[in-house]
């Protein structure tokens, strides 16, 4: 899940939900079922999902672009009006 700026949020009521099923995801992909050694080894396999999900995962509210590419286009929309 890409890092925002506070003043990139948006509160809206479903904000909660967006980040609750991203969590869900990220332990039924990442965690459970899986047993770790070290903290170091937990660390590595979500910072593994959260690469392979901002660049790979297709999200319907983002109109099925990866997280990546809809802030790119986001960012590219941005210059163009300024």
């Amino acid at each position: 899940m890409l890092h925002h700026r506070p003043d990139d949020l948006q509160s809206t009521t479903c904000s909660n939900g967006v980040i609750e099923r991203f969590f869900r995801t990220l332990k039924e992909q990442a965690i459970w079922g899986r047993t770790f050694r070290t903290a170091a080894e937990v660390r590595a396999a979500v910072t593994d999902f959260v690469a392979r999900y901002n660049a790979a995962w297709r999200l319907e509210r983002l109109g099925y672009l990866s997280p990546l590419d809809y802030r790119a286009r986001h960012l590219q929309q941005e210059s163009l009006a300024a």
